[in-house]
């Protein structure tokens, strides 16, 4: 078909960032609500096809009238599943 190399995108490869995000009341000081979403996602990683490195982060985002919203980021390798 064709002399020239062809890149499958559907499978690219390397660990790739996944996120999403987490609304927990205001009133929850936002240190300790840092601390249990890291410590879950840490835990979640153990899973196949999750990667430990780079290793995962979780941010304030925003805050809304009666929330504060966190983006928790981690990292997935599809070579691993």
């Amino acid at each position: 078909m064709t002399a020239n190399p062809v890149a499958n995108h559907s499978r690219p490869t390397g660990a790739k960032r996944l996120q999403f995000e987490v609304e927990v009341d205001f009133r929850f000081p936002s240190e300790r609500v840092e601390s249990i979403l890291l410590g879950e996602t840490y835990r979640a990683l153990r899973h196949q096809g999750l990667s430990p490195h780079p290793e995962p982060s979780v941010l304030v985002t925003r805050f809304t009238s009666d929330a504060t919203v966190y983006l928790v980021r981690f990292h997935a390798d599809p070579a691993t599943i």
